[in-house]
């Protein structure tokens, strides 16, 4: 009876080895993502966002210090990032549609300190550049370049807050979600409250919920690393064509290398990479897998 036990533990334990050694990862496409997301072709029409806020005092309703500075993604018609910089805050506003940045650049003149066409996944690209990342209902990009735009938003020196208003409660609930378990993953924070807002318009008080993801120096450091795993996974594409990427490819090469990532600490990050678009409803298109050959 002991034998019989001893050789199904023994039978187990060489399953769950082989298991550990044929480990694979399911992790987002960037640059087929970026390709897709590029084209978008929103076009400026003279117009305002759902609720267009008086600026005065906007800075201290959202929770942004005036002085700070602000990557404002997925801007639209930049009712928000006109605001924002009119109460004293430093903004780069940004849209994937080089002519909605025309518009908005043509009727904000000087107030926005910088314009530019930039897709939301792909920003900031390097640690501390920012204050905030800022977005008011980047509903169409929640499932797609929204995850990324997030997890990038913990290399700045405070974090991230998207803005809905009382209309998009279903929206807002998503990218609640999200955002919280991007904290978790990261180790980072994540709260909501509501407010109200002036719209300039007509004078009347909107409803608003502001989420707010905070960043700390432990989850800067984990998102800078997954950013550079999803470079080197992207710049290894050409040399593998339609092969996939193995674990010890990645482990092996020059980005990897020379940010000092360990063995243990990849594993971590395509984890983490792997669980931040498990909800996302995306096509294998957009997917790139890692498989460890060990």
């Amino acid at each position: 009876m002991r034998a019989k036990r001893w050789q199904l533990t023994r039978k187990r334990l060489k399953e769950r080895e082989s298991e550990k050694k044929a480990r694979s990862w399911k992790i987002l496409n960037e640059r087929r993502l970026y390709e897709k997301e590029s084209h978008r072709g929103w076009q400026w029409l003279e117009g305002d966002q759902l609720i267009a806020p008086v600026s005065k005092d906007l800075s201290r309703i959202v929770g942004i210090k005036k002085g700070s500075s602000v990557f404002f993604f997925a801007g639209c018609y930049g009712s928000w990032a006109e605001a924002l910089a009119r109460d004293g805050i430093k903004v780069t506003y940004s849209d994937v549609s080089a002519n909605m940045v025309q518009g908005v650049k043509g009727r904000a003149k000087e107030v926005i300190a910088r314009y530019r066409v930039f897709e939301a996944s792909q920003w900031p690209r390097r640690p501390e550049k920012y204050d905030w990342s800022v977005s008011f209902e980047p509903i169409p990009i929640k499932s797609t370049g929204l995850p990324l735009a997030l997890m990038r938003s913990l290399l700045n020196k405070k974090g991230a807050k998207l803005i809905y208003s009382t209309l998009f409660i279903g929206d807002s609930r998503i990218a609640f979600n999200l955002a919280k378990r991007i904290a978790e993953l990261y180790g980072a924070s994540c709260r909501v409250k509501r407010a109200r807002v002036r719209d300039f318009r007509n004078g009347q008080k909107r409803g608003i919920r502001i989420i707010t993801l905070k960043t700390n120096e432990r989850a800067r450091r984990k998102a800078w690393v997954d950013v550079q795993v999803l470079k080197a996974v992207r710049s290894k594409r050409k040399e593998r064509g339609e092969r996939k990427l193995t674990f010890e490819e990645l482990l092996q090469s020059e980005r990897i290398k020379r940010l000092g990532i360990s063995e243990e600490e990849l594993v971590e990050s395509l984890n983490r990479l792997e669980a931040l678009i498990s909800s996302s409803k995306l096509e294998k298109h957009f997917l790139a897998e890692v498989k460890s050959e060990k």
